[in-house]
């Protein structure tokens, strides 16, 4: 298992990552005690579905799916980690990682308690998409954006306003187009969702520059 993990989280080349990833994956599936695992397994999947090689990401998106499936969803510590990781992968550029996450969330929130529990899980999510705004893959800068103008509009961030502002503004500045077209319409999504904590006057002069 030692060797499975350092495999999938630190080898050099992507197509180990993503091998070891789809070990790990059999592991779950026939271990009689899934809870043995999950500290490897959690780990596995942080790196993995912030992976920058789709193919890995894609991977850990696998094993993501079937690790929820075996285990508990109530570990608020491993959904603290999990959680952001897949929202975000459902605006991933790769059409397989982002339908296959969206097609993972339906299936293990079927009640209808995502939304639930990203509120409860808020500043976990605002870190991660903070980060993620400042990625060195211009495809996960896109991606954060759109889950910031997502997460607006459905949970309550009123205390995270400041930092999340912070953070699109600083794509405005991106290299990227698409980035900063993506950071426009989150700072719109933010402006409707908080008018009484963020200005359209303070972003004026960034959407002219824009235009």
């Amino acid at each position: 298992l030692k060797e499975c993990y350092e495999s999938a989280v630190a080898h050099v080349n992507r197509h180990v990552r993503a091998a070891a990833m789809q070990c790990l994956e059999q592991y779950v599936t026939h271990c009689p005690d899934p809870s043995i695992l999950r500290d490897t397994t959690v780990e596995v999947l942080k790196a993995g579905l912030a992976d920058n090689w789709s193919q890995v990401r894609m991977a850990a998106s696998v094993l993501c799916r079937v690790w929820l499936q075996h285990y508990t969803i109530d570990d608020d510590a491993m959904m603290a980690i999990l959680l952001p990781r897949m929202c975000l992968n459902r605006f991933y550029l790769a059409a397989g990682v982002k339908l296959y996450s969206h097609d993972t969330w339906r299936m293990i929130f079927c009640d209808g308690s995502g939304i639930q529990r990203m509120q409860k899980q808020v500043n976990a999510v605002v870190r991660y998409y903070v980060k993620c705004c400042d990625a060195d893959n211009h495809v996960v800068r896109e991606a954060a954006c759109q889950a910031i103008a997502e997460l607006v509009g459905r949970i309550d961030v009123q205390d995270n306003v400041e930092t999340l502002l912070q953070a699109l503004k600083m794509c405005f500045y991106d290299e990227s187009w698409p980035v900063r077209d993506e950071a426009c319409l989150a700072c719109g999504s933010l402006c409707k969702a908080y008018p009484e904590s963020v200005s359209i006057d303070s972003l004026w002069e960034r959407f002219v520059e824009q235009l």
